[in-house]
């Protein structure tokens, strides 16, 4: 079910294009607080690239539901705060000195500093959400930001720990990437003040899509090259965060590359050589092509939601191509 190429993320992007510059707006404004550490900061996180899928999906759905524009612009704002406050703190968590192929934000400054502009950012969203007197968002929100917390915690809990099992590793991809999508979805359709049961067709819809995301993430750790992926490759391995691929080669595994994986997993000291026998494993056993086949499960869930949401054609066509983008990105 991969893109044909006939669609570019772009597609998704011109309808709306109005709407996200307003978004960009926003995000900027949000910082011009006469704190030049937080201008300074937020405007590199602004600059530092991204597609704005997250708001670009709230966008799509609430325009074609015919939501509140305005209030699904301000709703635009506070999950992509929400998304950037995550990817801040995940950086301080992680070490990590990259972050779309630049120095991630606690890579110039001090991790102090970034940790506190991770909060505000987080604050800034929810007295944004606040503001629009209307607590079903503010319910949304919150819900969905503790349980990527929640997800985080779980995430540290398995870390280097070679005997996680996939059931676990989807919740921590439920809860760190899939429910923020899912998230997205749901409140722009609550802009257009639909029926609790299309929000939730809505909310799945981008639940589904969210686990599709991640999970090519999660291979284009093992098959990307630095300079696309934006991140060092295997950066998943170095960090002991133990994802589907890897989960799959040692269900696959001999006895004896089993041991060897352990070791791998739980030392800590992932050299070349070491990693180079890892992905040669996991090429040789088919793992890649079977978290493939877990990603394209999750992308024809996505679009089997799509049958019993209200959608003109239009519509329909183009939400039904987004699966598709998703399983061939690069990036």
């Amino acid at each position: 079910m991969k893109n044909d190429g006939s669609f570019v993320i772009e597609d998704l992007l011109t309808p709306i294009s109005a709407e996200l510059a307003q978004v960009e707006e926003g995000l900027l404004a949000e910082a011009d607080s006469g704190l030049s550490f937080i201008q300074s900061m937020n405007r590199y996180v602004h600059n530092s690239g991204g597609k704005r899928l997250r708001p670009a999906l709230l966008l799509t759905v609430s325009r074609m539901l015919g939501g509140d524009r305005e209030v699904a612009q301000k709703l635009g704002v506070i999950v992509e705060y929400l998304h950037a406050a995550t990817l801040v703190h995940d950086d301080v968590i992680d070490g990590s000195e990259m972050r779309r192929g630049s120095a991630s934000l606690n890579a110039l400054h001090h991790n102090k500093e970034a940790v506190l502009f991770g909060d505000w950012l987080y604050m800034t969203s929810f007295w944004n959400a606040l503001e629009l007197k209307d607590f079903s968002y503010l319910q949304t929100l919150i819900r969905i930001t503790r349980q990527m917390v929640e997800g985080e915690l779980l995430q540290k809990e398995m870390t280097s720990r070679p005997e996680i099992s996939a059931e676990i590793r989807d919740r921590i991809s439920f809860c760190k990437t899939a429910g923020l999508f899912g998230c997205c979805c749901q409140l722009g359709a609550q802009s257009a003040g639909v029926e609790p049961a299309v929000e939730e067709g809505f909310a799945r819809f981008g639940e589904c899509l969210g686990m599709s995301f991640q999970l090519v993430d999660d291979m284009l750790d093992y098959t990307a090259r630095e300079e696309t992926l934006g991140k060092p490759v295997l950066k998943d391995l170095d960090e002991g965060n133990i994802t589907l691929p890897m989960i799959f080669l040692i269900e696959e595994a001999t006895d004896d590359e089993r041991i060897f994986i352990r070791e791998v997993i739980r030392s800590g000291n992932k050299d070349k050589q070491a990693k180079a026998k890892i992905s040669s494993l996991i090429n040789q056993y088919g793992c890649l092509d079977r978290t493939t086949g877990k990603a394209e499960a999750y992308a024809e869930k996505a679009l089997a939601t799509l049958a019993d949401l209200p959608l003109l054609p239009k519509d329909m066509a183009l939400l039904r191509e987004l699966p598709g983008w998703i399983l061939g990105r690069s990036y």
